[in-house]
């Protein structure tokens, strides 16, 4: 892949969304993941804003729970699609891998992300993305990071799903899971999953998603 026209790319798309930031609250999300498991642990932090239906700035940070080996995404998003019980979205980051075990890398992720509603109560999503080399030191990934579906209790929900990645010619792997999410308002929603690995391996995640709406002008 050219990482010139990836670039041009999101130049363009960022041209679109500095048009219209001024004609859009904007809405800031934090986001934070943890997964405790010996052989697997990481963790993820992103600062987003939305716009109407655009997404940007949208800044990430995940690393293993090593020194060997981090990642930085910087990208963008919008609505491509949006109707009475689903929405989709997509968007794209570049991403940077450092640290000793990442040989310089880097990639293009071009995600899908879709929110779906089948009642009041029932609804979910699914989040797709691929990793794109952009050089000789990166390999394609494949990572549906979840496909899940919940029923809403009010105070908090519960649900489960199925995830899978598959990293360059390596098999896939499946990893299913069962989640529960307190709803605290303001102050976030904090999501507790408990996932399979591959070799009956089991590990335990904490979401963390909060938001924060600026006041129209």
């Amino acid at each position: 892949m050219n990482i010139n026209a990836v670039l041009r790319f999101l130049a363009l798309l960022g041209a679109g969304l500095c048009s219209r930031a001024a004609q859009a609250q904007t809405e800031t999300y934090l986001v934070a993941r943890m997964g405790m498991e010996a052989a697997s642990p990481y963790h993820l932090v992103e600062l987003l804003q939305t716009r109407g239906p655009w997404i940007f700035p949208d800044v990430a940070y995940l690393d293993f729970s090593r020194n060997n080996y981090h990642e930085l995404l910087v990208g963008a998003g919008f609505t491509t699609y949006q109707a009475k019980r689903w929405t989709l979205i997509n968007g794209g980051y570049l991403d940077t891998a450092f640290g000793s075990a990442a040989k310089g890398a880097k990639y293009f992720l071009a995600y899908t992300y879709v929110v779906y509603h089948v009642s009041e109560r029932v609804g979910g999503e699914v989040y797709y993305v691929p990793y794109l080399p952009l050089n000789s030191a990166g390999r394609i990934h494949h990572i549906l990071e979840r496909a899940k579906l919940e029923y809403d209790f009010g105070r908090f929900k519960l649900g489960a799903g199925y995830a899978g990645n598959k990293i360059g010619s390596d098999a896939w792997q499946n990893t299913p899971f069962i989640t529960a999410t307190l709803k605290g308002g303001r102050l976030g929603d904090l999501e507790f999953w408990f996932q399979r690995l591959p070799e009956n391996k089991a590990q335990f995640q904490l979401r963390y998603v909060a938001s924060h709406k600026s006041r129209e002008k």
